[in-house]
């Protein structure tokens, strides 16, 4: 998803992040996950650059160019959910335990109603698959509800 591709930036996104992947969201990260992700990637994109007999050259931003991709992905990414005084309630602790084992905290508006349902049960294979403490029927219900209401 192309969020204000007229930012410096967003063309970088696009250039350097596709050429391993779809099209990614920067919605999938929260602003404090993206530098340490990028590194990672940038690392692998330079590994795969001198091991590469591709006809296709891969493209690896310079310093600057990297800054501008951090930017424009902090400025678009996932806004994260905090707690507050009010958000003590049990339903939230369990989001919050089950959700922050392998990612920032996303806030309830980051999907609809409609949407987290799905979300939820990408989440749980995931999980599943990480090995990870998964989400039993009853706890998917319990977050839902919890999102259902913030969402």
């Amino acid at each position: 998803m192309m969020e204000d591709p007229a930012q410096p930036g967003a063309d970088l996104f696009v250039k350097t992040c596709t050429q391993c992947h779809d099209l990614p969201n920067p919605k999938i990260h929260a602003a404090t996950e993206w530098p340490p992700i990028i590194t990672q990637m940038l690392g692998r994109l330079q590994k795969r650059k001198m091991m590469s007999v591709s006809t296709h050259p891969l493209f690896v931003p310079n310093d600057q160019q990297v800054g501008q991709l951090v930017t424009y992905l902090k400025d678009h990414a996932m806004k994260e959910a905090t707690r507050s005084g009010n958000e003590t309630s049990s339903e939230f602790i369990l989001y919050e335990s089950k959700c922050t084992q392998c990612h920032a905290l996303p806030h309830p508006t980051t999907h609809t109603r409609l949407e987290w349902p799905t979300v939820i049960d990408r989440m749980r294979e995931h999980i599943k698959e990480r090995q990870k403490n998964s989400i039993t029927d009853e706890e998917k219900s319990l977050i839902l509800n919890f999102l259902a209401e913030h969402s």
